[in-house]
């Protein structure tokens, strides 16, 4: 009975691993679970499961807890360490990355793999100069290392190194037009030159390589929305931004603050125009950061062919949050017109609320979809219940001071959250 067993579960995993090569990874896992219920301590079937697992989208926790019991059988593994630090990193954990990388790296100095993880890690930390180095060191162990080659394609892009990573791009290219990763490095080189065209061509590519590859798709739905000239400026500012780690950007935003707080009391001495004036420019930029995605997501829906690359959740990001954000400012400009109070009211709450929209819609983080989610319903609910209480005259100063306490509340706490990346990926 032990020896067909064994004999079974080995079968089991040689099934497994030919199917991985073929890219067959959700049945391969099925013939992995077969196997590891006859024989569970089997650590490279744990191992090769939990490949297959994190090679789904939204599945790397799972396939961390997989290769921690792994780990636990066979801690001195250096490739189980390259794997979850790799999993952490997707998870967007880099310390946690950075700690299994280098316990891989402490098994074996040689290892490769560790050294384009922690690049992987620095990636996450926007640390781009460190990324580079690791993938470069990687690269010096083995020059086919995949991943160090895509580790140090983006760190080349993001820090502004055009001309290198054109170079580097090209090279890759010659070497493996076949190679979905490149095509999709190319593609955002291309987007970062401003070269539309060339970036639309390589993410279909890669597409057209790996239907089920999530970065080439977004790529592409980059390439769409930067049909308007508006997305494109957004999308300058967003690279721009992107080269700086997170605290540096805190800490600009933050000064940009301070500085426009400055400058508003100062011309408020002068004109209240160019006051009111300046609080519109604050306001439309710090809007931009969080709404800009919504409003790219409505142009591409309105392109007919364009709009089959959006998911659910993103076209409902452009109707609710591109669709508030234009309605919004329509009727705030009626309400000064006509100085309508009811239509500028309502323009204003549609303007907000499109903060907390976005970034419950367009966030990817599984709690802080539902806790953004939860201040955007507050404010949706506050602000039906202030303009129906002031175009219908049913509620007293109490219920509109409450709706506004809360409605308010809720999009600072959640431009607040999103500010300090709590709970926002």
């Amino acid at each position: 009975m032990n020896d067909f067993s064994e004999h079974s579960a080995e079968s089991l995993f040689l099934r497994s691993t030919t199917l991985m090569m073929n890219g067959r990874y959700r049945d391969a896992e099925s013939f992995l679970r077969q196997g590891l219920a006859l024989d569970p301590n089997n650590t490279q079937s744990l191992y090769f499961l939990s490949l297959c697992v994190g090679n789904d989208d939204n599945r790397e926790k799972e396939a961390v807890n997989i290769i921690d019991r792994a780990i636990e059988l066979d801690p001195e593994s250096a490739e189980f360490h390259v794997h979850k630090a790799r999993m952490l990193a997707t998870l967007n954990k880099p310390k946690e990355a950075h700690a299994s990388a280098d316990q891989a790296l402490s098994l074996d100095p040689e290892s490769e793999d560790a050294l384009a993880a922690k690049g992987v890690a620095y990636l996450k930390e926007n640390r781009w100069a460190d990324a580079e180095k690791c993938a470069r060191q990687a690269l010096e162990l083995d020059a086919d290392n995949q991943l160090a080659m895509n580790v140090l394609s983006q760190a080349l892009q993001w820090q502004g190194k055009a001309v290198e990573s054109q170079m580097d791009v090209a090279a890759r290219l010659a070497r493996n037009p076949d190679d979905e990763m490149t095509h999709f490095n190319a593609g955002y080189a291309a987007l970062r030159a401003r070269n539309y065209a060339a970036a639309e061509t390589h993410f279909k590519e890669a597409l057209r390589l790996d239907p089920d590859f999530e970065g080439a798709r977004q790529g592409l739905l980059e390439c769409f929305r930067s049909r308007s000239i508006v997305y494109r400026a957004y999308l300058r500012y967003t690279f721009a931004m992107g080269r700086l780690q997170q605290k540096h950007q805190i800490a600009l935003m933050v000064g940009i603050y301070v500085v426009y707080r400055m400058l508003r009391t100062w011309l408020a001495t002068i004109s209240p125009i160019l006051s009111g004036g300046l609080v519109m420019l604050y306001v439309v930029f710090a809007l931009w950061t969080y709404v800009g995605r919504g409003l790219g997501n409505l142009i591409v829906l309105l392109d007919r062919q364009a709009r089959h690359a959006l998911k659910r959740r993103e076209v409902w990001e452009g109707i609710l949050v591109g669709g508030g954000i234009v309605v919004g400012f329509l009727l705030v400009i009626l309400g000064i017109f006509v100085r309508q109070p009811l239509s500028l009211i309502s323009g204003l709450c549609l303007i907000g609320l499109a903060i907390p929209l976005a970034l419950s819609l367009g966030n990817d983080h599984q709690t802080g979809k539902y806790v953004y989610g939860v201040l955007a319903a507050t404010a949706v609910v506050s602000a039906i219940i202030l303009v129906f209480s002031l175009g219908f005259s049913l509620g007293n100063k109490e219920v509109v001071a409450a709706c506004i306490k809360f409605g308010g509340g809720s999009i600072a706490i959640a431009s607040l959250l999103a500010m300090f990346g709590i709970l926002y990926e």
